[in-house]
């Protein structure tokens, strides 16, 4: 049995070395062709619990990328403007009327006119990440002289009387 495994850590090496399993297959093909009939059931039972094991790392491996890069195409979506005023909690209209003004990093697709002719930026989308950038950079800055219940006209300084009421 020592051969075998002798045999199987040198088909390992040559598979690293060259990027593929072939190797592997090859050695494991060999080991199946020159064992004797009294070693094969044995052998068969190791095969079946090194199988076992890939299949259970394999299965951690890919549980462990897919959270990774569904995040990533989340941050990476493309939402469209009304998407975008739902996301944000204002009317449609202020949502375009910022993609308009080119306040809000918009992505702008081609698409087609109705002669069938290309038409650039036809669809506007902003991606998710852009605008969660954007809402953070907007947000930090608290609004000047606010106080909430308190109306415009009667905040000190507003049109340099105060509406004090009289003692």
């Amino acid at each position: 049995m020592d051969a075998y495994r002798a045999l199987a850590n040198h088909a390992a090496a040559a598979a690293a070395a060259d990027g593929t399993s072939e190797p592997l297959i090859t050695a494991l093909r060999a080991v199946m062709n020159e064992a004797p009939a009294e070693a094969l059931a044995d052998i068969l039972g190791c095969l079946e619990a090194e199988r076992l094991r890939g299949q259970a790392r394999l299965q951690r491996l890919m549980v462990a990328s897919a959270p990774a890069s569904a995040e990533a195409l989340d941050n990476e979506a493309l939402l469209t403007l009304p998407q975008v005023a739902e996301f944000m909690g204002v009317p449609c209209d202020y949502a375009y009327t910022l993609a308009r003004q080119r306040k809000l990093p918009t992505v702008r697709l081609p698409g087609l006119d109705r002669g069938g002719r290309a038409a650039a930026g036809k669809y506007v989308r902003v991606r998710r990440s852009d605008l969660v950038a954007w809402l953070a950079r907007h947000s930090e800055a608290p609004l000047a002289g606010y106080r909430p219940g308190v109306r415009a006209s009667r905040r000190a300084g507003a049109r340099g009387t105060s509406h004090a009421p009289a003692a």
